[in-house]
């Protein structure tokens, strides 16, 4: 019997040996910003999270195996805001899309979403082992805040997708101005005066782009059905639904 119970727990003990222990994290300091408090924090970018329906950000400097790393934490109210809001920051990375879903490997930076958070941890020391640190740790915050559940991706994206598409890499969401003129500024004209969409960007490898646009009622997507139609060269529209409009735009858009 003791025999048994031995193996067991050894065996319990190989199963978590590479999450991180609780012991090992030493939290050095904690910030929590709410909603508008988020000024308090990042004056310039505040406005960006906030459209997309920021909660709150947890703040920490962690000491993990002799290293500092500073992790935040933004629990951004639901799966597609915290994407939205990841699709917004993560660019130029190696590798993409590493672990989870979506998550961006740059120089001395990961970042990485599940469920409605997104996560972002620096790091001083750009090695090896420093990045796979900051894997360990976003595991480790995750676990702690409970996340679960994933953004569901429209069917026009998925039916564009190849296999070697990394989402990271080609795909944003927008929900508002702001998002939305950060990809296709030269058009936001198109969206003025619409009280509220949906819109999902997929980037393909010739820089035309597929777009799905979810509006909150009928009049609005008959009004930029309208605007479109209206000399609108190198674009060509489908209608999904009464409210849902699928765009195939040509480089140059």
């Amino acid at each position: 019997m003791k025999l048994i119970l031995f193996s067991l727990i050894v065996f319990i003990q190989a199963v978590f040996t590479n999450q991180p222990d609780k012991a090992d994290i030493n939290i050095l300091k904690e910030r929590i910003y709410k909603g508008e408090a988020l000024y308090g924090y990042m004056n310039g970018g505040s406005d960006l999270y906030l459209e997309y329906g920021f909660r709150e950000l947890s703040v920490l400097d962690i000491n993990f195996k002799g290293n500092i790393y500073s992790v935040e934490m933004y629990d951004m109210s639901n799966p597609e805001s915290a994407f939205g809001i990841f699709s917004q920051n993560a660019f130029k990375c190696k590798p993409y899309d590493k672990i989870y879903k979506c998550d961006c490997t740059s120089p001395k930076q990961y970042q990485a979403i599940k469920g409605k958070f997104y996560l972002s941890v620096v790091y001083e020391n750009n090695s090896e082992a420093s990045r796979a640190d900051a894997y360990e740790i976003a595991e480790y915050m995750f676990n702690k805040y409970e996340a679960q559940g994933e953004f569901v991706t429209p069917d026009i994206v998925l039916k564009n997708l190849k296999p070697e598409d990394k989402l990271s890499q080609v795909l944003k969401y927008c929900c508002a101005p702001i998002s939305l003129s950060n990809s296709i500024s030269g058009r936001m004209y198109l969206f003025e005066d619409l009280n509220s969409y949906k819109v999902w960007i997929l980037r393909k490898e010739d820089e035309s782009k597929i777009v799905s646009i979810k509006f909150n009622s009928e009049k609005d997507a008959e009004l930029f059905l309208e605007r479109i139609n209206n000399n609108q060269e190198g674009l060509s529209v489908e209608v999904a639904d009464s409210s849902c409009l699928n765009l195939k735009i040509l480089s140059g858009f």
